[in-house]
């Protein structure tokens, strides 16, 4: 999965580097964004997840928690790499260097 994500960053870089000056992101690099690197709305992939939950009838789950359900069914596993101690991801470049091969 790390691979994936790296994968996606360097494609969002060549996306920001294909348009130039219509470029309205700053100085960041937002990995999920507008294509024109702009930030969404901090409620907008909650807003999309609501969406989902109703359209396939699925148990509400807070956003949020999928996070911790993804780490915990990945480490019944043994095999992936899942984020110590269930911190939160703050960028790319400390995403990479915390987290952990369970064992």
């Amino acid at each position: 999965m790390l691979q994936e994500i790296k994968d996606y960053y360097l494609h969002k870089l060549d996306e920001r580097e294909k348009i130039g000056d219509m470029w309205e992101g700053g100085q960041y690099n937002f990995m999920f964004c507008h294509p024109n690197g702009k930030a969404f709305h901090q409620e907008r992939p909650y807003l999309w997840f609501r969406e989902l939950i109703k359209k396939n009838k699925l148990r509400y789950i807070r956003f949020h928690e999928l996070r911790h359900t993804s780490a915990y069914s990945e480490a019944d596993t043994r095999k992936p790499a899942v984020p110590q101690a269930g911190s939160h991801i703050l960028s790319f470049g400390v995403s990479a260097s915390s987290w952990t091969i369970i064992s």
